[in-house]
């Protein structure tokens, strides 16, 4: 998992680089499809990350742990539990490095497994923000509240846990400090180890 303009996307591919294995990101979506919802759906989904509607939030309290049909489900949940397949479908495969979409939480407790979050200080993260995507700095620092918001809902919605919580990751760390190529480097490092 990162915050927004951490460079977690690129630490991530660096350690896929670095380990031989394969990166797993937008390529979800595409899985996704496969089991049958559309590719906007998904990346209304995806785009959006929040906590779905009144409707959907009623749907939690009242149903509680009544097993209901996967098609009367609300379409968050629906749309969350085909990722957690595919997330697993995945890991089941072999060696892999997947960003963000929940896979500290879907996958924890699966041996072999290093869960990491990257964060960074709000003016390394707006300017990579900035530089990355060409916006002004004021735009930067609202996308970065703005999505990182969202993935806090979308992790508590979906988890019923804090998304920035340590305790739901093995390893976190501020990539402000190493950068972004040597913390790709330090947590390639630590993921061998897992590996053993």
């Amino acid at each position: 998992a990162r915050e927004y303009g951490s460079g977690g996307r690129e630490i991530g591919r660096a350690i896929a680089d670095r380990l031989g294995v394969r990166f797993y990101d937008g390529e979800i979506i595409a899985r996704m499809t496969a089991q049958g919802f559309s590719g906007d759906e998904v990346a209304a989904y995806e785009e959006r990350l929040r906590t779905g509607s009144a409707l959907e939030a009623f749907y939690r309290a009242y149903a509680g742990g009544e097993a209901v049909s996967e098609e009367d489900l609300p379409e968050a949940e629906r749309l969350f539990r085909a990722q957690e397949r595919v997330i697993r479908e995945i890991a089941a495969e072999g060696d892999c490095v997947i960003v963000g979409r929940l896979a500290n939480w879907i996958l924890r407790g699966r041996a072999n497994t290093l869960c990491l979050f990257v964060r960074g200080d709000i003016d390394d993260e707006v300017a990579h923000v900035v530089e990355r995507d060409g916006v002004p700095r004021e735009a930067a620092q609202a996308m970065i509240e703005k999505v990182n918001r969202e993935r806090a809902e979308h992790c508590r919605f979906c988890t019923g846990t804090a998304w920035d919580d340590s305790r739901n990751y093995d390893v976190t760390v501020n990539s402000s400090r190493y950068g972004i190529e040597r913390t790709g480097e330090i947590l390639a490092s630590l993921a061998e180890a897992a590996r053993a």
